[in-house]
């Protein structure tokens, strides 16, 4: 493992981000993915699902722990928040702003994912 794989820029932001909370939860979610068709060139929408593992949340956002199969910058994924019933979860919207691989050996194939809440 390379100490490059640890040097994550840092770009200082105007805005302020609000107060994180841990939160470790399996997150189902659910999502599009545009997908080259070989023979036509067309493009095609395939639906991405999955359960992510949640850290942390905020107001404005989370940080979840996913595959390598994890969706791209800019993406939208439906998710569904859980409730303060257990048997209840809340969907709702969020959108890819960043993706980093987790930088521990042996775990190559796991990804940071920030997403911010779009209301």
């Amino acid at each position: 493992m390379s100490a490059s794989s640890w040097e994550w820029p840092i770009t200082p932001l105007d805005q302020e981000h609000a107060t994180r909370v841990a939160l470790m939860r399996p997150i189902p979610y659910e999502g599009t993915a545009g997908i080259e068709n070989k023979v036509s060139g067309q493009e095609a929408e395939a639906t991405q699902r999955g359960t992510a593992l949640s850290l942390n949340i905020s107001s404005g956002g989370m940080l979840l722990l996913m595959d390598n199969r994890g969706p791209e910058v800019g993406q939208v994924l439906r998710i569904r928040l859980p409730a303060a019933m257990q048997l209840a979860a809340i969907p709702t919207l969020g959108e890819v702003r960043w993706v980093r691989s987790v930088p521990f050996p042996g775990h190559q194939g796991l990804q940071f994912v920030g997403l911010r809440f779009l209301f």
